[in-house]
């Protein structure tokens, strides 16, 4: 495993945050690399095996000109490893270009950017079940992948040079059943509805989330998650102040958000 970057992120953190939208493709959202390798000071030991509950991992080496030429996902014993190859002309042996990997919850979902990736030459890849969905897209040389689980899991990196690989582990854990509050500004498959939900938000001082919806269509723009009723409330109160209409909808900490 070659040496790569982790950061623990706390709440109040902020997160770098770009919407892919240019190919129609809603709802990717990764974090910026090149920010996020100069945000990180903690290196982990070289060979470290630890699974992380959250936060992300950052490493790979700034490039250009790679492509991706393969995403596979495939059941170990005891996780699963979706692997992302790479492969760059006239090369055989090729340090993994900059990455970033972030673990969010409520649903439990994994993001994925890669910089430097000239081409994704890559068809839709079969998972296993203990994967929801899967949504990425290549926009001016990053790759964004989006891996929605079915439940909680941890996460480690492992750099591979020889094939030029990323593999991230998905190490999945049981967990008892709870109920979130997610207040929702809207619901919708339009990219400029999206779009426009998050600027609202965000110019108003909010924060902005996409998910995927329950139908595998559909996108929610969330300004907030809660383990209580009281707080969503108190979210949904703030937004009314600012002229923003906001729903709570209930369900499931695993679960996708559902939409008639």
């Amino acid at each position: 495993m070659n040496m790569h970057r982790i950061r623990r992120l706390s709440k109040g953190v902020a997160w770098f945050i770009v919407l892919f939208v240019a190919l129609g493709l809603i709802g990717l959202y990764s974090y910026d690399p090149i920010v996020a390798l100069r945000s990180s000071p903690q290196f982990p030991a070289s060979g470290s095996s630890e699974f992380l509950s959250g936060g992300a991992i950052f490493g790979g080496e700034e490039a250009e000109g790679y492509v991706l030429s393969d995403l596979t996902f495939s059941k170990m014993d005891g996780y699963i490893r979706a692997s992302l190859v790479f492969n760059r002309e006239g090369e055989t042996s090729n340090p993994v270009p900059a990455y970033v990997a972030a673990l969010q919850d409520y649903p439990p979902r994994l993001y994925i950017s890669v910089r430097g990736v000239q081409e994704a030459g890559i068809s839709g890849a079969a998972f296993p079940d203990e994967i929801r969905a899967v949504r990425g897209g290549l926009d001016q040389g990053v790759y964004y992948l989006v891996v929605y689980l079915r439940g909680p899991a941890m996460f480690r990196a492992v750099e591979r040079r020889s094939p030029t690989a990323l593999d991230i582990d998905i190490k999945p854990y049981e967990r008892q059943p709870f109920t979130v509050y997610a207040v929702r500004v809207t619901a919708t498959s339009s990219a400029e509805e999206v779009v426009s939900a998050q600027q609202e938000l965000e110019s108003a001082g909010f924060e902005a989330t996409v998910i995927l919806a329950d139908d595998l269509t559909t996108y929610v723009v969330e300004a907030g998650v809660f383990r209580d009723l009281e707080s969503a409330q108190a979210l949904k109160s703030a937004l009314a102040e600012k002229g923003i209409e906001a729903e709570i909808h209930e369900r499931g900490a695993d679960e996708l958000p559902a939409v008639e």
